[in-house]
């Protein structure tokens, strides 16, 4: 007769088919290993999720150039959980692969969104910087735009210069918010120069006295600069080019200052003719003058040393 014996359906030797009870054992049973299976994902990839609290301080309108830096701690907070949760993901999927073990899909899905997250944060940071202090240039009619007082009283924020040494994370970000800072507070420092010289009561109007012209032009000038090394030192603390970001926000008053001075010093210097028609008061008045402002010169170029140097912390 025949032999019996030979692969039936699904592998199972002929004489030895399944029961229905059988059957049923074996497809529950597998199916209680998928749910456990699926339990222990979710489980391990709960580590990682972020919170509701967390979520909420990511929304816009927590934290946006609207609400100031109101929900700022709580964002810069919020990067902080992305970031970690990234990282440890990273970590445990390089430990699996070391162990041969298999990385589910969905924690690959997972580090992703994370990934793409997090430089969403960061991206929203950059632009709140550059809308916070009104260094962006406006793209549309509506832009608001914001007077010198309002950008000095943002400057002065306390959050900026976390929000600043945050992006430093991110170098391209970085670098431009930097060169955007320096070509906003150059052009305001010009500007309010060129005010404080021939605006409403400026000092142009007392230059017929030579010596307290230029050393009011100096005090003027010593002034912006230590004020804006505070600034260069709250904002960038730990950065070794302080002195480089003061002279390129400063640099901007040094044409129409030294135009000014060289004026100055013209108007009181001697011609051949002045030598020979000049009386003696007069000419006492010149030499005296041109000395006093050497001093004054001098007086404001050590000042200024010093406030550059401060600036270094």
């Amino acid at each position: 007769g025949n032999e019996s014996g030979g692969d039936g359906v699904g592998g199972t030797e002929v004489g030895s088919v399944e029961t229905p009870a059988v059957l049923i054992t074996r497809v529950l049973r597998e199916r209680d290993e998928a749910v456990a299976k699926m339990n222990a994902v979710k489980a391990f990839l709960s580590k990682f999720q972020i919170n509701d609290a967390t979520e909420v301080a990511l929304e816009p309108s927590s934290f946006s150039v609207s609400t100031g830096s109101k929900g700022g701690p709580e964002f810069l907070a919020a990067l902080k959980e992305v970031t970690e949760a990234r990282d440890n993901l990273s970590k445990a999927f390089d430990e699996s692969a070391e162990s041969d073990t298999a990385t589910p899909n969905v924690g690959i899905q997972m580090l992703e969104k994370l990934a793409d997250q997090q430089e969403m944060i960061y991206e929203r940071l950059y632009e709140w910087i550059q809308g916070y202090l009104g260094i962006n240039v406006p793209t549309s009619s509506d832009a608001v735009t914001k007077s010198d007082e309002e950008i000095d009283r943002a400057y002065g924020d306390e959050f900026v210069a976390d929000a600043i040494a945050t992006l430093e994370n991110r170098p391209a970000f970085s670098e431009h918010v930097r060169e955007m800072i320096c070509n906003s507070r150059r052009a305001a420092v010009t500007r309010r120069f060129l005010h404080a010289l021939g605006g409403e009561g400026g000092i142009e109007l007392r230059a017929n006295d030579p010596v307290g012209y230029v050393g009011d032009v100096l005090a003027w000038i010593h002034r912006t600069v230590a004020g804006e090394g505070e600034v260069i030192n709250a904002l960038f603390m730990d950065r070794e080019d302080k002195v480089d970001i003061l002279s390129v926000i400063t640099s901007g008053v040094a044409r129409p200052f030294k135009s000014r001075t060289l004026s100055v010093i013209e108007n009181l210097a001697f011609s051949n003719d002045d030598v020979v028609e000049m009386d003696e008061p007069a000419s006492r008045y010149k030499i005296v003058s041109l000395y006093s402002a050497y001093g004054v010169l001098q007086f404001y170029h050590v000042q200024l040393k010093k406030a550059a140097e401060r600036c270094l912390g």
